[in-house]
């Protein structure tokens, strides 16, 4: 679980985190992004910043 954790991180740290997670991951790993999905002061709001980490996997 990530939990409040991907819109703290910038684009590309979200992206490698995906990609580390999809190659060290079980086969049948479950990943679940918990995220505010209002409004955040940060470069990302929780559903882009999941979005993307999704896009990634």
């Amino acid at each position: 679980m990530l939990s409040e954790v991907l819109y703290f991180l910038p684009p590309a740290e979200i992206s490698s985190l995906a990609e580390t997670i999809e190659a060290r991951g079980a086969p049948a790993c479950r990943i679940v992004p918990v995220n505010w999905l209002g409004a955040a002061d940060e470069t990302l709001d929780g559903r882009k910043a999941a979005d993307l980490f999704a896009r990634r996997l």
